[in-house]
């Protein structure tokens, strides 16, 4: 397993390991039964190697399954959320635990991103679905 990949798990307190490659900057979970020397790429990308790990939404959803540190936000700290703002009290409608790493969701239980928590009245922005829009110039 990849040391950036296992301590991002295991900041959001859950322990669980996955079988990835390195593919360029990709992690990914391998699909097996293909041999052709020619493909680029294949698998289940579940991260982006950079200055700090990006998650996907697979990944994310991965980590769903087994957590209790989420945050669940209103309509409006949903916004400003994936517009990049940080999460403050007023747009929790409902906390889980608490954790090095936060899943925020909105109010359909829909995944938004993940967050920081450097305070306990304040969670910082650490990534969200708005990346996908931000990156395609």
């Amino acid at each position: 397993m990849n040391k950036k990949l296992n301590d991002f798990i295991k900041d959001f307190n859950v322990d669980f390991e996955l079988e990835v490659e390195e593919q360029n900057k990709f992690l990914v979970i391998p699909q097996t039964g293909i041999n052709d020397k020619d493909v680029f790429f294949s698998g289940t990308s579940i991260a982006i190697l950079d200055k700090k790990l990006i998650p996907t939404t697979k990944l994310l959803e991965m980590i769903k399954e087994k957590t209790k540190s989420y945050v669940r936000l209103n309509e409006k700290g949903a916004w400003l959320f994936i517009c990049g703002r940080d999460v403050l009290e007023q747009g929790v409608i409902q906390k889980g635990e608490f954790a090095k790493k936060i899943l925020v969701l909105n109010e359909k239980n829909e995944i938004l991103g993940v967050a920081e928590s450097p305070r306990k009245d304040m969670l910082a922005n650490y990534w969200n679905i708005g990346d996908y829009l931000k990156r395609e110039k």
